[in-house]
């Protein structure tokens, strides 16, 4: 009813299971303060809260299927990092939650048909890299205030060097939204449009929305791709 999986080691790799709550267990993989942990070839599935929950620690998440969680796929809290790669979240309610003050790398995902791909958070600073950010029943990604304005992704040429390269486009509402009082960096992505996304007042282009309210807190969003990576 609470963990499926506790970590409480460092050095552990976990390969080639499936992991499924049965929609009873809280938490598919835990872990907090370990070292050294790959998780790697599963199939995640069924939580009624996380697929796979962390904080402390900078794991290596790479080539699962993490699908059908009530709460987030993956979830990621104080002190988490560490890179989260190559993995299909799909049909969660967040893909990737990034909050407190995780900065985890996010490259290579396809993060689709979630109510929201990506929720971020508190003082989170997360690099988001080369992923596909589709069809989201909600939002791509939201970026969002409530627990303190200094979180900040890098969506491409921020200053941690994310490169962009994603795949923004067919998210219902839209496809990134900026709630905090400062510019977001979202340059060099693809937005489904060879004009690059809608914005506000700007609303030609049919690709996804790239949203804000009020001067001071734009989604810098230029350049953008002008053809699909």
């Amino acid at each position: 009813t609470e963990n499926l999986i506790s970590l409480e080691a460092d050095n552990i790799t976990i390969s080639g299971f499936t992991i499924d709550g049965d929609s009873s267990t809280s938490v598919g993989i835990y872990f907090d303060d370990c070292s050294f942990i790959n998780i790697n070839n599963n199939v995640v599935q069924n939580n009624i809260d996380y697929g796979i929950i962390y904080s402390n620690s900078s794991p290596t998440i790479e080539h699962n299927d993490i699908k059908n969680n009530i709460s987030s796929g993956i979830d990621i809290s104080a002190g988490g990092a560490g890179a989260i790669r190559d993995n299909s979240l799909i049909n969660n309610r967040y893909g990737i939650r990034s909050y407190a003050d995780s900065s985890p790398e996010i490259t290579r995902n396809n993060i689709s048909s979630n109510n929201t791909g990506m929720y971020c958070r508190g003082s989170a600073t997360p690099i988001i890299s080369y992923n596909t950010i589709s069809n989201n029943t909600g939002y791509g990604i939201f970026i969002d205030d409530l627990l303190g304005n200094s979180v900040n992704p890098d969506i491409g040429g921020g200053d941690r060097n994310s490169d962009g390269q994603n795949k923004i486009r067919g998210n219902f509402i839209h496809g990134v939204n900026n709630e905090t009082t400062h510019n977001i960096y979202a340059k060099n992505n693809w937005w489904g449009d060879a004009a690059g996304p809608k914005y506000p007042y700007h609303t030609s282009s049919t690709g996804d929305w790239a949203y804000w309210s009020g001067t001071g807190r734009e989604i810098i969003f230029t350049p953008h791709l002008t053809t699909e990576p």
